[in-house]
């Protein structure tokens, strides 16, 4: 199947939040083939879009650790720390160019061995009430599932 970065990077949460849920040892286990495979290429991905962030970022100024490509900084001739009220803000000259970068590496595609996970429209469950266990329907927020919209089937 052919994928974008930008496919596999933007399904990582949502894949995760999906993998929280509890299903037949079936769909479990794909899975967590499906995640791993995924991750392989995250890796790549984050270590790029990291190589990104250190060529073109400054330091958080709250949390030294972090890098950030702001769009719009402080302007230096303005003489003023940027955490001043009223600081006047110019565009980053390096924004465009972090940008333009960005967008070419999410839109790479590869090409990834994977069948699309096929999601039972309902799992075993507790009632509420009594506690018995019982079918009850598969609920997942639709935003989940359009970042897996390539990745999921349900049947």
């Amino acid at each position: 199947m052919k994928l974008t970065n930008g496919e596999i990077f933007n399904a990582k949460e949502p894949l995760a939040k999906l993998m929280d849920a509890k299903f037949p040892v079936k769909t479990a286990f794909a899975l967590v083939k499906m995640a791993r495979k995924l991750d392989e290429h995250l890796a790549d991905i984050n270590k790029v879009r990291q190589g990104l962030f250190m060529t073109y970022g400054t330091p958080d100024p709250k949390n030294q650790t972090q890098l950030r490509v702001e769009q719009f900084i402080p302007d230096p001739d303005e003489g003023q720390e940027p955490t001043d009220a009223g600081v006047r803000m110019i565009a980053n000259p390096k924004w465009a160019k972090f940008i333009e970068e960005m967008g070419e590496l999410m839109s790479q595609e590869v090409e990834v061995v994977l069948e699309p996970v096929a999601l039972p429209e309902k799992v075993v469950g507790t009632c509420d009430k009594c506690g018995h266990n019982m079918d009850k329907a598969l609920e997942i927020e639709p935003t989940t599932l359009m970042a897996l919209d390539k990745f999921i089937r349900v049947e």
